[in-house]
């Protein structure tokens, strides 16, 4: 992921706020905010494009992030609630039916 080299940090930071805050108001599909990019901020379009093109692979990474913990939460309350059941039921049960933890 390369910060296009055009902006500085605060600008990027506003260019990125505007992109999240069209996003959540749905008035356009995303790969179409190029324009939008251009007009409110009155950059070229191969600058629109690098600074949406950045802002779309931070956010894919931050969902990749997001998905992960919560696979692992799963896995995390999961193997609690086969423990729970171990501990609930008894161990014979589980050795008598074949079992091995």
């Amino acid at each position: 992921m390369n910060k296009p080299e055009f902006v500085d940090e605060d600008q990027l930071d506003e260019y990125l706020e505007y992109l999240d805050s069209l996003r959540e108001s749905g008035e356009t599909n995303m790969f179409g905010a190029g324009r939008w990019l251009e007009n409110a901020f009155d950059l070229s379009r191969p600058e629109a494009r690098e600074v949406l093109s950045y802002w779309m692979e931070s956010f894919n990474v931050n969902i990749l992030m997001k998905l992960k913990w919560r696979f692992i939460n799963f896995l995390i309350n999961l193997i609690k609630g086969v423990n729970y059941a171990r501990n609930r039921i008894g161990s014979n049960y589980w050795f008598y039916h074949g079992v091995r933890w």
